[in-house]
């Protein structure tokens, strides 16, 4: 007797409908079912994910983590984590020498702050003397380095607990700090799209490593431009050398093959205020690391510097103040042109600081101290540096135009005081300490200001939390422990919670800190930060494998990861709270400054301007155009152009036509040409030439 299937199939088409009918079947079961993944506890008491126990499945209809209680008190208890009651202490370790010019300005403002103050050096007078203290809430490295040995030992950082904080990140020496750092992670990072027309700084190599890539470049067609010869340290002498110069001296073998040097283009249309080229120091706060938190100081010093012949020096004594610099910008261009400037100088520093970030990630990621095994999992957790920060001073200079570059970043700014200890009380007063007293109030807001910032107390997991439920609603997004469906793009950890904790906290108190990323107006740099990724992804040169082996073996979330819902919540506090930090305050532009205010303030007082740092970062600074085209054959071609006073042109002008002359009479000495061009995305420059300024 011969059995028979009980399911027949009669052709073809039925099979195919059995086998679309048992995958849409799986689809849905997959789409409906999510996990929720166990929490594990650390010996320490921290909380530990695993990716293969506690798996419970549930149905994607059950309610939203965002409107569940048990997620405002886990917020609560972050937020208990993340705060000290008891009376903070902060050491002081280092250099000998910077702590003698800096720890008397310190320790006042960390006393005001409710700090006790200790050292670890015996020479520091009426100061606590200790050693090895382990119950510090701030410890302050004095050093030219990221601290170790001078300050700490990187193991320390496996113990530290979430209320200590050091002031120093893991790997910005060699990612930022040296000069040949800087030129290799902006060298790195120039070919990726969006800095193909804002390069971070000029084009630089660092030899002897880069000795032939400079060579090819140096000698390619239509690359005619000078370059800048650095040491590999800030000490030393800086020399102007033209292409030619330049290879005349490789000829006569004047370069040895150890010594470190730094070639770097010279910027062509420097910005001259007052008929001499100048640069500006801003004051840069990272208060995190994936994800990035950074703030710009809303003061900082412009240097005016000699000129060509002797190597752009500095001029001694000559200077001013950033919101003085802005006063003459808008009283001799306009206000839209500070508002450009300001645009373009958060695009180059947030541009930095994200591309930055990735190569940090390798230094932490490559630490022999970077991963600990879990007692009960048997994973390794990977270090992140929570317990970092640091305030660089970051040196830029802008062009004609207002785009800037990046020209040096320090990790130790010079925070020390010029003259508030120097000086008698009776001594008379001169433009000098005047100028110097102007410099210490300045570094000393720039400090108390961090101290603020980043040692608040607010309690903000409620706000956190009802602008976590307006922002689900956007979003697809679950909590690791709470609600994580497979559905869903991100879960956020314990650890992506306390994060949003500490941004909003820092949010409440910047002072005169301005958030630069994230920021309300983040969604700009979402383009950037996928080429980072797809950079890092790729990774051809196995740089970041290590980095990603980080991310792809914890729960740990990229700055990357984040973006999306940071941005969000920004934009719902601003919605919440008002628009005050992304408002203008633009001066009168008949306050141009007085003759005797030529260079530096005499006055402390001038330090609060009437000119607001804060930049419009949602509004689109580029004035629009009437009747322009957007057709790409017509972006070569000019609408019009006028000459003031007004001047015949032969022939007359038609976009045709590239060649035009004209005759003016013997009384005029300067003519004021405007060329308007068809394009709309299109700017029009005199002398182009190949470079930051093309």
């Amino acid at each position: 007797m011969l059995l028979r299937c009980p399911l027949q199939l009669s052709s073809i088409r039925d099979l195919l409908a059995v086998i679309t009918s048992f995958s849409l079947l799986s689809v849905y079961l997959t789409y409906h079912l999510g996990f929720s993944a166990g929490r594990l506890h650390n010996t320490d008491g921290s909380v530990a994910y695993s990716r293969l126990e506690s798996l419970s499945y549930r149905d994607r209809h059950d309610d939203s983590p965002f409107h569940s209680p048990l997620l405002l008190d886990m917020l609560s208890k972050l937020e208990s984590y993340q705060v000290s009651e008891r009376q903070p202490l902060a050491v002081f370790k280092g250099h000998r020498a910077l702590l003698q010019r800096a720890v008397g300005l310190y320790s006042r403002i960390l006393r005001n702050h409710g700090f006790s103050v200790r050292v670890e050096d015996t020479s520091m007078p009426n100061i606590s003397k200790t050693e090895h203290l382990t119950n510090w809430t701030l410890l302050l490295c004095f050093a030219f380095s990221d601290g170790e040995p001078e300050c700490f030992s990187r193991t320390g950082f496996r113990t530290m607990r979430p209320q200590q904080r050091v002031n120093r990140i893991v790997g910005v020496q060699r990612v930022l700090w040296r000069r040949s750092g800087l030129c290799r992670t902006a060298s790195q990072l120039s070919s990726l799209p969006a800095l193909m027309y804002r390069p971070i700084a000029p084009t630089c190599f660092a030899l002897p490593d880069q000795y032939e890539e400079f060579l090819n470049t140096a000698d390619g067609p239509g690359f005619n431009n000078s370059w800048l010869l650095k040491p590999s340290v800030p000490e030393g002498k800086l020399e102007h050398l033209s292409t030619m110069q330049f290879f005349n001296r490789v000829r006569l073998k004047e370069f040895s093959e150890n010594q470190e040097l730094i070639v770097q283009q010279f910027l062509p249309n420097q910005l001259h205020v007052l008929g001499v080229p100048v640069s500006v120091q801003l004051f840069v706060l990272v208060s995190s690391v994936a994800p990035l938190r950074a703030y710009l100081y809303g003061e900082g010093f412009v240097h005016f510097r000699q000129g060509e012949e002797n190597n752009f020096r500095k001029i001694p004594g000559k200077w001013w103040l950033v919101s003085q610099l802005w006063r003459h910008v808008a009283a001799t261009q306009g206000s839209s042109t500070v508002k450009m400037a300001l645009d373009n100088t958060d695009m180059l520093l947030v541009h930095l600081l994200l591309g930055a970030e990735a190569f940090l990630l390798v230094e932490i990621a490559s630490l022999p101290t970077a991963k600990e095994t879990d007692s009960r999992s048997g994973e390794h957790v990977h270090y992140r540096c929570e317990n970092c920060f640091q305030l660089l001073a970051v040196e830029i200079m802008y062009n004609s135009s207002f785009y800037p570059v990046v020209l040096g970043v320090s990790g130790q700014p010079s925070l020390g005081v010029d003259s508030l200890n120097n000086s008698a009380p009776s001594a008379p007063l001169t433009a000098e300490s005047t100028s110097s007293r102007t410099r210490d109030i300045v570094r000393q807001s720039l400090f108390s200001d961090t101290m603020k910032l980043l040692f608040a107390t607010d309690s903000v997991h409620r706000s956190v939390f009802d602008s976590l439920q307006v922002a689900a609603e956007a979003l697809n997004t679950g909590v690791t422990g709470l609600q994580c469906l497979i559905s869903h793009d991100l879960c956020l950890t314990e650890d992506d919670l306390a994060s949003l904790l500490a941004s909003r906290r820092e949010m409440l108190n910047t002072g005169n800190f301005r958030r630069l990323y994230p920021t309300p107006s983040g969604s700009r740099y979402s383009g950037y930060l996928q080429e980072l990724q797809a950079l890092m992804l790729q990774d051809t040169n196995n740089v970041f494998q290590r980095v990603n082996s980080l991310f792809r073996e914890t729960l740990r979330h990229s700055t990357s990861d984040l973006h999306g819902i940071q941005t969000r919540l920004e934009h719902i506090h601003s919605a919440r709270h008002g628009s005050a930090d992304v408002s203008e305050t633009f001066p009168n532009p008949e306050t141009e400054p007085e003759a005797e205010e030529e260079y530096s303030y005499a006055s402390g007082s001038r330090l609060q301007p009437t000119f607001n740092l804060q930049s419009a970062q949602s509004q689109n600074v580029v004035e629009k155009r009437d009747n322009c085209s957007q057709d790409e054959a017509l972006s070569s071609y000019l609408k019009s152009l006028d000459l003031q006073p007004s001047v015949a042109l032969d022939p007359p002008f038609t976009p045709l036509w590239t060649e035009y002359r004209a005759h003016v009479s013997y009384d005029v000495t300067m003519v004021r040409v405007i060329a308007t061009p068809l394009h709309c995305n299109v700017q029009t420059r005199f002398e182009h030439r190949l470079g930051p300024t093309q």
